[in-house]
This record gives structure tokens, C-alpha cells and sequence, in this order.
């Protein structure tokens, strides 16, 4: 009993500063631990996640040494169909001045906003990315609107978000756009690469000198459209995929196009192995069918990278300079392969596009996100 006593003790009085924010999410997934870690410098922050672990991804667990903010799980793994009641608890009876809900879209957080909306109590919502379905149900679009309807703000990252809640009756005025992005300044390049140190790079992983070398990061889902790209491959470039282990489906259509020379598959790495891929690439591509963001993007772009990607990627149709050959539709390997070809066969193009991503990334990292939040609460107070 005296142990529940001071639990609840420690949980009401985490808070010590002049804002005190509430943050409610799914797991504690890497770059939102980043954010969080920062965030609570800024704040008397205290987040609530709905799990330790999401069992579809058990990669992405962080160690719980680098979460560095007042936090608590409520269960140990992931089911968006599970209803979590002592959540509604935390939240109905701590003090806080403002309450953000991440992920507003399961059983638990929809239920608490429910609950929220009876008793009259202010609410954010924060979204990563969301696209219009014109053809959802009406009833689940009423649903929606009515979740979204009393939301004291929304934070959307991008336009496509901006959007979607507008589409659901949203007054523009409540939607606060904020920086969206999994690197922080400390990760992104002072410059770029020369090929001296490039060449340096690419003979410790095992790659040669002087081949045109495609990135990209990703669980092999056929959501990652990878099989596009590896049909928009030629024998003149090396495709690196970096995530996992390659389903048969991958290895047979490798061996059908004959690349098995060509395209290398890279298992999990760790961050500084996978900052090395970055560093030895010459482009990066995410061929997604679809991301509501994509944050490798945003970390192709902190390494200087030109990026291709399709239309049906957030982070591509949000951040991306359109006037070249960037953005390509989905599914479709020839544009894919055109798009490449493009800026492999204009050096001039590929340095340029390069820089501007990477000036991009500099203006566009973790810190500046913290600093987009606070600032709002800031002119809301």
C-alpha cells in the first residue's frame, strides 16, 4: 500500500518547471526518444507509453540507459486492440498544462479522448503524416471529425497533414506546423564527403572504387516498393539494401534480372554501419508504394545525398526541391530508372542537389523541432 502511495507521489509531482507537458504515444521508437530527451530540457515533461516494445518491429527497441525524461510504460508490448484503462487514470488526475496525444488513432488514446471530450479537459493532437482517403466510410469520417473537433491544436508536419485535418473540419487556425525529422545537428555532415574520403569508406565495407552506388534503408514489405527498384536496376550501378534479411521473392527477382553482381543486401547494422552506407552512397532511394513520412529521407539529406522517391512519400513531397527529378509515381520502374539515370549522368546535378539537401538537413534537425513545439505553447500562454 505505502509503495502505491509513493508511486503516485513520484508521478504528480515530476513536474518542477513553469510547462508542464503530457505526452501520450505507442512505444518508445528511437528518433521520438531523441525529441523527448531534448523536449524535457526545455520542459517538466513526463511521456506515457502505451508499450515497451512493438513486436512487429522489436529492432527499433531503445535501451532504456539513453531515455533520459521522466516516462512510464503501461503495458510491456504493443496491441492497438487493446484497451488500456490505467492510462485514463494518469491522465484524468496529473497536473499538467498542456496534454499532447501522439498516436490518436488507437483503442486506448481514441477511448481517452472520449473520455477527455465528457469532462471538458484541453487536448492536442500530433501527427508524423496522414493522407485523405476520399473514399473512407462516412460514418468512420464523422468518427473522425468528431475526435478532432474540440482539439485545443494539432501539430502536422507537413501539408498532405495540414490536409487531412482540414478535411475533417479543423479550423486552420489550430494547426501548428512543426519540423519533422529523426537527426539532430549533431548528425548532420559539416560538409560533403570528397571522393578521397569516399573511396576511403567504400574499400572498408567492401566496395569498389569506382562503382555508382544506390542506398536504401527498409524492412523488405512490399509497402517499400523494393522490387521496383531492383526492376529499374542496370548492370552499371550497385544497389545496396540495408534492413533485414531479403525474402525469396527478392533473391528470385535479383536472379531473374541477372544482378546478383549488382544488387547486395545488408542485414540490421548498427548506426554507425549504416552512417558508413550513407557516407559510401551516391544517391539514395526510397521506392515506397507508400510512407505517410519516411524519415530515412530526412537522414539521406543530414549526408549530402541527393534523394529519389516517389509521390506516395510524406517526406518527399514535403521537403524535396521539385524542380529536378526527384519525385517519380510509384510503382513504376521506368520513370524510376529514368530519374536515377538523370542525375548519375550529370555530375554537376548530382552535387547540387546534394548541397541542397544538405543545407536543408541543417535547418531542419531534432533541436529545431523542440524549438517549434515550445514556441507554440509559448504564443498560446
Amino acid at each position: 500500500m505505502m509503495r502505491r502511495i509513493v508511486r503516485k507521489y513520484l508521478f504528480f509531482n515530476q513536474f518542477d518547471g513553469s510547462m508542464k507537458i503530457l505526452f501520450f504515444t505507442n512505444i518508445p521508437s528511437p528518433y521520438r526518444v531523441d525529441f523527448f530527451n531534448k523536449l524535457s530540457t526545455m520542459s517538466d515533461l513526463f511521456v506515457l507509453f502505451e508499450a515497451k516494445v512493438d513486436l512487429e518491429c522489436p529492432k527499433n527497441i531503445v535501451p532504456q540507459e539513453k531515455i533520459c525524461f521522466h516516462h512510464r510504460y503501461l503495458s510491456e508490448s504493443k496491441n492497438y486492440k487493446n484497451l488500456i484503462f490505467s492510462g485514463l487514470r494518469y491522465v484524468i488526475t496529473a497536473k499538467y498544462d498542456c496534454l499532447i496525444l501522439h498516436t490518436w488513432y488507437t483503442c486506448t488514446q481514441i477511448f481517452l479522448i472520449i473520455i477527455l471530450k465528457i469532462l471538458k479537459k484541453k487536448y492536442w493532437i500530433e501527427t508524423d503524416g496522414n493522407s485523405i482517403d476520399y473514399n473512407e466510410n462516412k460514418l468512420k469520417k464523422l468518427f473522425k471529425s468528431f475526435l478532432f473537433k474540440d482539439a485545443e491544436g494539432i501539430f502536422s508536419s507537413s501539408i498532405n497533414s495540414d490536409e487531412y485535418f482540414i478535411f475533417y473540419g479543423v479550423n486552420k487556425e489550430k494547426i501548428h506546423r512543426y519540423t519533422f525529422t529523426s537527426v539532430s545537428e549533431i548528425d548532420v555532415l559539416p560538409k560533403n564527403f570528397d571522393s578521397f574520403s569516399k573511396w576511403e569508406i567504400r574499400k572498408n565495407l567492401g566496395i569498389e572504387k569506382n562503382k555508382k552506388v544506390i542506398l536504401a534503408v527498409g524492412r523488405f514489405i512490399p509497402r517499400k516498393g523494393f522490387d521496383v527498384l531492383i526492376k529499374a536496376c542496370t548492370t552499371c550501378w550497385d544497389v545496396y539494401f540495408v534492413g533485414g534479411k531479403p525474402t525469396n521473392d527478392y533473391l528470385r527477382l535479383t536472379k531473374d534480372m541477372g544482378l546478383e553482381n549488382n544488387v547486395h543486401f545488408v542485414n540490421y547494422c548498427s548506426k554507425t554501419e549504416l552512417s558508413n552506407y550513407y557516407k559510401a552512397a551516391d544517391i539514395f532511394v526510397l521506392p515506397t508504394r507508400y510512407d505517410s513520412w519516411g524519415l530515412v529521407v530526412n537522414e539521406a539529406m543530414s549526408y549530402g545525398l541527393p534523394v529519389v522517391t516517389t509521390d506516395c512519400c510524406g517526406a518527399g513531397l514535403e521537403v524535396l526541391d521539385h524542380q529536378h527529378i526527384t519525385i517519380v509515381p510509384s510503382d513504376n520502374a521506368v520513370a524510376l530508372n529514368h530519374a536515377i539515370s538523370t542525375i548519375f549522368d550529370n555530375e554537376e546535378l548530382r552535387i547540387q542537389l546534394g548541397n541542397r539537401n544538405l543545407e536543408y538537413a541543417r535547418e531542419h534537425t531534432i533541436e529545431k523541432m523542440v524549438r517549434d513545439h515550445i514556441c507554440v505553447f509559448d504564443d498560446k500562454g
